[in-house]
């Protein structure tokens, strides 16, 4: 498995041409048994950060087995804390000058420092983009969660329609700081955008995510104003 040895040990040069192959691979490469071995090495304390570096580096390939899809999935499925104190935790200081991050790269690709250089965004890259920043709002780095938010409305910017078909991905998020800026997204969506019908869509999706935040279900869930004027 992995080339283990007797023990069931697998060398950490082994372990680095894996997670380094990762971003090679084509998907149609990308078997279950990758997938499986993904996983486990998430609950590798040694690893984790390895391996969460290399799936941001993947997230936004369409049909991609690890791709943003399977982030959203594998994120959206863990309780706060156990997200918290490993992925969240993660993500600080992703922003720093002198980190040159995956996070960092993604984040400056939607929103670089001139926007007038921001290319088309397809569909499917939109939709798998704006999962991927969704994600990079559980962070307690308020840097990380600003410039995510400005890359999510960047992207809703180019591609409004598939914004608006993300947001229901995060209706049952249990994380309110995706619900808060998400909803400041959708905002400077509606505000920026020229397409009425995206425009009706992302509202209406938001107003749903938010019917949905304030439900019986979650008395943990504080009033907002930013989120509770929608």
């Amino acid at each position: 498995d992995m080339a283990a040895d007797d023990d069931g040990r697998v060398s950490y040069d082994i372990v680095d041409g894996f997670l380094e192959s990762l971003l090679l691979r084509s998907p149609d490469s990308v078997s279950p048994h990758t997938v499986e071995i993904v996983e486990r090495l998430l609950s590798d304390d040694y690893r984790v950060g390895e391996v969460w570096d290399r799936l941001i580096r993947i997230a936004c390939i369409p049909g991609h087995p690890l791709n943003a899809e399977w982030l959203h999935a594998h994120l959206a499925a863990c309780d706060v804390a156990d997200r918290d104190g490993s992925w969240s935790t993660w993500l600080v200081g992703a922003m720093d000058i002198d980190h040159k991050s995956a996070v960092r790269r993604l984040i400056e690709w939607a929103w670089p420092s001139d926007l007038r250089a921001r290319a088309a965004v397809p569909d499917d890259v939109a939709m798998l983009a704006t999962q991927m920043f969704g994600w990079l709002l559980t962070t307690t780095d308020r840097r990380v969660r600003d410039r995510a938010t400005k890359a999510i409305t960047s992207i809703a910017d180019r591609a409004p329609a598939a914004f608006a078909q993300a947001l229901p991905r995060f209706r049952d998020t249990n994380d309110p700081y995706v619900l808060e800026r998400l909803a400041a997204a959708a905002c400077g969506a509606v505000l920026r955008t020229g397409n009425a019908g995206a425009a009706k869509q992302i509202a209406d999706n938001g107003r749903t995510q938010i019917s949905n935040l304030y439900s019986k279900e979650r008395q943990w869930t504080s009033f907002n104003m930013i989120v509770g004027s929608l």
